[in-house]
């Protein structure tokens, strides 16, 4: 029989590590609602500035063009992170999806540095 102290030490462990656990799941969420609702609100973004900057003659194809390279992009990340977690791990996973977002903040700082960034957003920049 297990005396009462060790009971308790074991219940208090018990329920520190289901706190952790719990904390590690929230914590987890909420990154997971924050990029979310990040990623919905860049792709608006994008949006605009190809229909701002595109010849209106080429907005629809530009727009399409947009869409199917995003579509293409969310296809081959949700094929291949399965595969890398299986084989690498969830780190090696997560910096093999960095680039995309590295990529679009270079790329929209370079537009912003362009004279055709006037053109959008009535020449606030």
């Amino acid at each position: 029989m297990v005396p009462v102290t060790d009971r308790w030490r074991i219940l208090w462990l018990l329920a520190l590590a289901e706190l952790l656990i719990m904390t590690l799941w929230f914590s987890a969420t909420a990154v997971c609602l924050v990029w979310g609702f990040a990623v919905v609100a860049d792709s608006a973004q994008f949006s605009t500035a190809v229909s701002e900057l595109a010849d209106s003659s080429y907005v629809g194809t530009a727009l399409t063009m947009q869409t199917c390279a995003g579509f293409l992009l969310t296809m081959l990340s949700i094929r291949l992170v399965p595969l890398v977690v299986e084989h690498a791990g969830w780190g090696l996973a997560f910096v093999m999806l960095a680039p995309g977002p590295v990529f679009g903040i270079v790329s929209m700082a370079r537009l912003r540095g362009l004279p055709e960034a006037t053109r959008m957003a009535s020449g606030n920049r």
